[in-house]
């Protein structure tokens, strides 16, 4: 059996430097690619609060695309024809190969719907109620539960403090 070597002190002074420039060039690689991917979004002209439905790309997702013009997402999948449920993930190009339909066909279905969407925001109308838990984490639809006649609601009477005459109604 031969004998090993122990590693000279210098030996392990260079692996040393050479696994950090290899760490250094991992990392300047890889932030270089996400610098790259930030300014592709930035450019891409998709921000919260748009209203140019021409800014919406084929890779885009329908909730990214909800979140960004600031519409729900339900009828953009029913313009698109898509699942909520299965297609969450799923990019606009990925629903228009699952469904057989060009990819143009479902971009311009999803920004007439988002067009409609958005008229009706910027016109006032109240959005119309949706199901499920809200983003207050309540369930049904915003504004929470329906306004209450004051007279025909019972009162509670909570006794006085000490020292205070008279209690407080609570409804």
């Amino acid at each position: 059996m031969r004998h090993r070597r122990p590693l000279d002190h210098r030996h392990v002074v260079r692996l040393g430097k050479a696994l950090i420039a290899v760490g250094l060039v991992v990392a300047v690689i890889f932030g270089a690619r996400a610098v790259r991917g930030i300014l592709g979004l930035h450019r891409s002209g998709l921000h919260p609060g748009m209203t140019d439905a021409g800014a919406i790309r084929g890779w885009m997702t329908l909730p990214h695309i909800a979140r960004a013009y600031r519409v729900p997402p339900e009828p953009l999948f029913e313009a698109a024809g898509a699942d909520p449920a299965a297609d969450q993930r799923a990019s606009i190009a990925r629903i228009a190969r699952d469904q057989g339909r060009s990819p143009e066909a479902v971009r311009a279905a999803v920004q007439a719907a988002l067009v409609r969407l958005m008229r009706d925001r910027d016109s006032g109308l109240p959005p119309p109620p949706r199901d499920g838990p809200r983003d207050d984490g309540a369930e049904g639809p915003p504004g929470g539960e329906p306004e209450r006649d004051a007279a025909a609601a019972p009162t509670l009477s909570t006794p006085a403090p000490p020292g205070r005459p008279g209690g407080t109604a609570r409804p």
